[in-house]
């Protein structure tokens, strides 16, 4: 019994140490967007369907016009499929995606609109905390304009817009100096807007820009889209 005890330990790591998925997702309430959070989205880059006995926790925030703001977490604990009941795990990861759906469902419907915003100190706060946790895969998807509009930085103030975009690496070093990021490598962050005009999309670029610079040459992985797809 003892070697075959040892030999399921050497031979199938996978069922004794189970991946763990950790996601953050930001939603941005100080205005309206086209682009609504989709749960079965944000979950499908967990590949769930995949590998059901894996770990995924999930932790879900809005964005407002203060630096603090409420975080959800949800789990789904991680199981050995040697010792599990394929029908009540089954349930179990129901649940949780049902859990998520309701609570981005419930995010989606709070009223948008707020006269400052404060954006960046949230993101690089929230992609600092996923670099401290352990994880194999790490992603942080944030659903925002990103026009900041807070004592750091006014993105609705054409100077400042003209500044970010003749000088960025004046600006960079303001952002920096308000919060730095860890070693980000291996983090995967998300930023998904769809303008609705020409001017959004200018404003939009020039932002994203600042924070693809200073989150990659951090080590992690950017991608901008208008919706949430796989990279």
């Amino acid at each position: 019994m003892l070697l075959a005890g040892t030999s399921l330990i050497l031979f199938a790591p996978h069922y004794i140490i189970p991946t763990t998925v950790q996601e953050s997702v930001l939603i941005d309430k100080t205005d309206s967007f086209l682009v609504k959070p989709d749960a079965t989205e944000i979950l499908a880059l967990s590949h769930i369907q995949d590998d059901k006995f894996k770990t995924v926790r999930l932790r879900i925030q809005s964005v407002s016009n203060v630096n603090y703001n409420p975080i959800t977490s949800l789990e789904l604990p991680a199981a050995i499929p040697l010792l599990s009941n394929p029908t009540e795990r089954d349930t179990e990861a129901l649940d949780f995606i049902n859990r998520t759906k309701s609570k981005i469902d419930s995010i989606n419907t709070l009223p948008a609109g707020l006269q400052h915003s404060s954006i960046y100190l949230n993101v690089i706060g929230e992609v600092n905390k996923m670099a401290a946790i352990e994880g194999n895969q790490k992603i942080v998807i944030v659903y925002s304009d990103l026009l900041e509009n807070s004592p750091l930085f006014n993105m609705y103030n054409t100077k400042q817009q003209r500044l970010l975009k003749t000088n960025l690496i004046s600006v960079k070093a303001a952002f920096l100096k308000a919060l730095k990021p860890v070693c980000l490598k291996g983090i995967q962050v998300y930023f998904i807007f769809r303008p609705r005009t020409d001017a959004e999309n200018d404003r939009f670029a020039l932002i994203v820009n600042l924070y693809k610079t200073i989150l990659e040459e951090s080590g992690a992985s950017v991608f901008i889209g208008g919706n949430l797809i796989e990279k």
